[in-house]
């Protein structure tokens, strides 16, 4: 054991015992040393000759791009995808318009100005090398787009044509009809009315009726406002007119026969009920109103057969019975009296002092037999 000791501490001092080169041995280093050996300048002056030379083939390819790109600006031929096609231009035409073709001129213009938008420096290159600056093409080519302004019209010229500009209509304001001013007067004094401004409403209600005659409402309202106010004169004279204006509106009639009845004239508003007479349907209470008149004057068979007509229509008004029952006793028949004033009651309809003065007729009619005088 102690020889192969001896032996692998011999072999451990040569190793670590340098050798000089002269004697054939390889001095110990460590691998990173030996291959960083070399003279460092021959590898600097390789890649400054590598980064020249890229350069110059980089100068070379852009150089041939550019003059390509020259060449498609003037012959129209296709562009690399890098670069972007120039915008086509839209024209607005009329809708019913037929597309029409632009003048050489305005096509040339429309082409160079949309090339300008996508290349502008190439262009303005291409124009140097073009235009003679001798001639000059910029006049022909305005001229040209001048005469091509009627085709593309815009949508204010389109408005323009029509008569009306875009923005600029203006209202004009038409003056009101005769029967406009009226219903607005109307209005206006019936507002005031409401407010108990019965002078202010008067005095609406006139205007309306001078400028409109046949305004029937106003002439309503302003004859109310007179039979109110007991002016007979002025009323009468209203509706006298309202008749002559409108011979079918019966409320006229109907009013102008009360007014003339304030005025001690009977025989007057009958005679201005009969001159006209609308259907018995239509307005019961004319009807009405002419059988009480009818009575007045002591023309019962008259009355009578108005109420039998009027209760056809509509047998449960219990005023009406009456009506009809005091005229057949004034016709001394009792006993179609008594049903008639029966019927009266029985409708249900009566105010009480009415229904009061049919319980004293037909008690009386039931005792004496005959109507009380």
């Amino acid at each position: 054991m102690s020889l192969i000791n001896q032996v692998l501490k011999d072999l451990e001092q040569r190793r670590e015992e340098p050798v000089s080169s002269a004697e054939g041995s390889i001095i110990t280093m460590p691998r990173y040393t030996a291959a960083g050996g070399g003279n460092p300048f021959v590898v600097y002056v390789f890649g400054a000759l590598l980064i020249i030379l890229s350069l110059a083939i980089g100068f070379l390819v852009w150089d041939r791009l550019v003059e390509k790109n020259h060449s498609s600006a003037i012959t129209g031929v296709d562009m690399p995808a890098s670069i972007p096609a120039p915008v086509s231009t839209i024209v607005f035409r009329p809708p019913t318009a037929a597309p029409a073709a632009l003048p050489p001129a305005v096509e040339t213009m429309v082409t160079t100005e949309t090339e300008s938008i996508s290349r502008p420096e190439t262009v303005e290159k291409k124009r140097a090398q073009k235009i003679d600056p001798g001639k000059s093409t910029a006049a022909p080519v305005r001229a040209g787009l001048k005469k091509a302004a009627p085709v593309v019209a815009s949508e204010d010229e389109l408005l323009v044509e029509d008569g009306v500009k875009s923005g600029t209509i203006e209202k004009q304001r038409r003056p009101l009809t005769e029967k406009q001013l009226a219903e607005q007067a109307f209005h206006k004094g019936y507002a005031a009315l409401r407010k108990g401004q019965v002078q202010t409403g008067e005095r609406f209600f006139r205007k309306a009726l001078s400028g409109s005659p046949e305004h029937i409402r106003s002439r309503e309202m302003l004859a109310g406002i007179y039979i109110k106010a007991g002016r007979y004169v002025e009323a009468a004279q209203l509706l006298k007119q309202g008749v002559a204006v409108n011979p079918d509106h019966s409320m006229f009639r109907k009013l102008y026969a009360r007014v003339l009845l304030e005025q001690e004239g009977l025989d007057q508003a009958v005679a201005v009920l009969e001159r006209s007479l609308p259907q018995i349907s239509q307005d019961l209470d004319y009807y009405a109103l002419l059988a009480a008149l009818y009575q007045r004057q002591g023309r019962h068979k008259n009355a009578v057969a108005l109420y039998q007509n009027m209760l056809k229509q509509n047998a449960m008004v219990g005023i009406w019975w009456i009506g009809m029952g005091v005229s057949l006793e004034k016709m001394n028949q009792s006993e179609a009296a008594r049903k008639a004033y029966e019927k009266a009651r029985a409708s249900g309809t009566l105010a009480a002092q009415m229904l009061q003065y049919t319980d004293n007729r037909l008690a009386a009619l039931n005792e004496i037999g005959y109507p009380d005088e």
